[in-house]
C-alpha cells in the first residue's frame, strides 16, 4: 500500500525558491520529493537531491544541463518541469504535481491490471517516450515507481535526472554507493555497462508492462548481481500473458536494442485505444481519490472538486461568448473562462478525455514550433485571473492574430468589470496535443489539444473540466499564432 505523506519536521525548510513546502511525498536514492505550492496557488512536486550529489564538482553542471533539456518535454503523459535551481545549497527541481499512486503502489494494492488497462498504460508510456526522446533525453531510470497513474492515464516522471547523477557519458551503475536505476527494469546494455540509447527505455517499458500483467518483476533474482545477470542473459517468464499483450511486450524485451520497436512502432503494436475517463480498475481510482483527499488535508482544504461538464451558456453564435458576458454573470460561479471562450452548443455534454495516444504518435514528426504554438496558445486562452485582468488579456492578444485579435481588442474593455466581479482564477493544463493539418507553404496549421481547465472562486470548491480544442494557426512575422479556437463536440 502507499505510504502516507509525512508532515514536515521542525528542522525542515518551509520554502524552496518561490514554493511553500507542505509535506513530504516520498524519498529515494536521489533525494526527497516534497509537496509544494507556487505563489499563484498551483501544486508542485519539489525534488531536492541528496547532499552528497550536490558536493560532486561536476553534478551541478550536469543537473543544469539535464534540467534545461527536460524543460522541452511536454505532452499528455509526462509531468512538466516548471522550475529548478542548480546553484542552491541543495539543488532542486519543481514539476507539475500529479495526484495518484505509482504503478508499483497500484499493482501492490490491487494486483495485476486487466488487459485494456495495460494497453492504456503501454500507449501512454510510448507517447511519453516520444516526447522525452524528441528532447534529446534518454530516461535511464524508467521503472514502476517513476510511472504515476492519474484519472486519465499514466504520467512518466524523473526523466533526465539519472544522467545528472551518473555523470557525463558514464554507464557506471553506482555513484557514492547508490545504485542508479532499478536492476530488474534496466536494459541489458545498462546492466552490462554499455552505451544507453532510446531503445534502452523501450526495454524498460517491456519489463514494466510484464510486471503490470503478471504482478511480478520479470528478471528479479536473489541478489542485485543475479538480477543483472538475468537481465542480460535470461529470457523473461511470459507464462500467463495473453497473446494480444505478448505481441506488445515481447518485442520490447529483445536483448538486441536494434530489434526493439521505437516508441512510435510500439504505439502501432498497441493499436487504437478507446478513450475513457476510467482507464484503471476501481481500486486504482480509489487510490487516486484517497491521495487527492490526503493532499487536501495537508493543505487545509476541502477536497470536493467536481470534474464534469459545465452548464451551457445562452448561444449567441459567437466564437468567443465572452463578447456577450454582460448577460451571463451568474455563469461565472461555474467557470468563467469556459463562459468566456465557448458557445453553448459545443460545450454541453460529457467531458472529453485526451485524444487517443496513437493519434498523437501518428503526427509525432510534425514541426515542433507549430505544436508548441498551438499548445501554448490553447493554454493561455484558457487562463485568466481576476486579480490581473489586464495582464491576462494582454497574454491572450500575444498568442492570436487576425479577426480573433481584433475581436479581443474591441471587446476587452467592456468585459473587464464583469471578469473582476466574478473573482475567478482559471488555470489550464494541456494534457495532450497533436498537429492534425500543416500546410507550410500556405502558412496554416491546425492543432488538436486536450485541455484540463480548473476554475477557483472564493467560497466555492474548484471545478475541473476536460475538453478537446481545435485551434487554427497562421504563420506571422512573430511566429505561429491562433486564428481561431473552437471546442470539438462529443461524437
Amino acid at each position: 500500500m502507499k505510504a502516507p505523506m509525512k508532515a514536515l519536521s521542525p528542522s525542515d525548510a518551509r520554502e524552496v525558491g518561490p514554493y511553500r513546502l507542505v509535506a513530504e511525498l516520498g524519498s529515494g536514492a536521489m533525494g526527497r520529493v516534497l509537496l509544494g505550492v507556487s505563489p499563484d496557488g498551483r501544486r508542485v512536486a519539489v525534488k531536492q537531491v541528496r547532499a552528497e550529489f550536490a558536493e560532486d564538482t561536476g553534478f551541478r553542471a550536469r543537473f543544469r544541463r539535464e534540467v534545461d533539456a527536460s524543460r522541452a518535454v511536454s505532452g499528455a503523459y509526462t509531468a512538466a518541469v516548471m522550475d529548478a535551481d542548480a546553484d542552491a545549497p541543495t539543488p532542486w527541481l519543481a514539476s507539475v504535481f500529479v495526484p495518484g499512486p505509482s504503478l508499483r503502489q497500484a499493482v501492490d494494492a490491487v494486483g495485476p491490471l486487466p488487459a485494456e488497462s495495460v494497453r492504456h498504460l503501454a500507449a501512454g508510456l510510448a507517447s511519453a517516450l516520444i516526447e522525452i526522446h524528441r528532447a534529446g533525453l534518454v530516461h535511464r531510470d524508467l521503472k514502476p515507481s517513476n510511472v504515476l497513474l492519474t484519472d486519465d492515464g499514466p504520467r512518466v516522471i524523473d526523466f533526465g535526472i539519472a544522467r545528472a547523477v551518473e555523470g557525463g557519458e558514464s554507464t557506471e551503475l553506482t555513484h557514492t554507493g547508490v545504485v542508479i536505476g532499478s536492476p530488474a527494469f534496466m536494459s541489458p546494455e545498462q546492466a552490462d555497462g554499455r552505451e544507453m540509447t532510446p531503445a534502452s527505455d523501450v526495454f524498460s517499458v517491456g519489463a514494466i508492462l510484464l510486471l503490470t500483467i503478471t504482478g511480478r518483476s520479470p528478471f528479479s533474482g536473489t541478489s542485485t548481481p543475479q538480477t543483472l545477470y538475468n537481465v542480460v542473459h535470461a529470457e523473461p517468464d511470459m507464462d500467463g500473458v495473453p497473446d494480444e499483450l505478448r505481441a506488445i511486450v515481447a518485442p520490447c524485451l529483445a536483448k538486441d536494442p536494434a530489434e526493439r520497436p521505437s516508441p512510435k512502432e510500439l504505439l502501432e503494436l498497441v493499436g487504437r485505444v478507446t478513450p475513457t475517463e476510467r482507464p484503471w480498475p476501481d481500486g486504482v481510482h480509489r487510490l487516486i481519490a484517497a491521495q487527492r483527499a490526503e493532499v487536501a488535508a495537508h493543505l487545509g482544504e476541502s477536497e470536493s472538486t467536481a470534474i464534469g461538464p459545465v452548464e451551457p451558456l445562452p448561444d449567441k453564435g459567437n466564437r468567443l461568448p465572452w463578447l456577450v458576458l454582460a448577460g451571463v454573470v451568474a455563469v461565472a460561479t461555474i467557470g468563467l473562462v469556459v463562459g468566456l471562450l465557448w458557445p453553448a452548443s459545443t460545450v454541453a455534454g460529457t467531458a472529453l478525455p485526451p485524444p487517443p495516444a496513437n493519434e498523437i504518435a501518428a503526427l509525432a514528426d510534425v514541426r515542433d514550433e507549430v505544436l508548441r504554438a498551438g499548445s501554448e496558445g490553447a493554454r493561455v486562452m484558457h487562463t485568466l485571473d481576476y486579480r490581473d485582468v489586464d495582464g491576462g488579456l494582454r497574454a491572450w492578444q500575444s498568442v492570436v492574430t487576425g479577426d480573433l485579435l481584433q475581436e479581443i481588442r474591441a471587446k476587452a474593455e467592456d468585459s473587464k468589470k464583469t471578469i473582476r466581479q466574478a473573482k475567478s482564477v482559471t488555470t489550464a493544463t494541456i494534457l495532450s496535443a497533436a498537429v492534425s493539418e500543416l500546410d507550410s507553404a500556405a502558412g496554416t496549421a491546425t492543432v488538436l489539444a486536450a485541455v484540463r481547465t480548473r476554475v477557483e472562486r472564493e467560497g466555492a470548491a474548484p471545478t475541473d473540466k476536460l475538453s478537446r480544442i481545435e485551434s487554427t494557426l497562421r504563420r506571422t512575422e512573430d511566429g505561429w499564432k491562433l486564428a481561431s479556437l473552437v471546442p470539438v463536440p462529443a461524437t
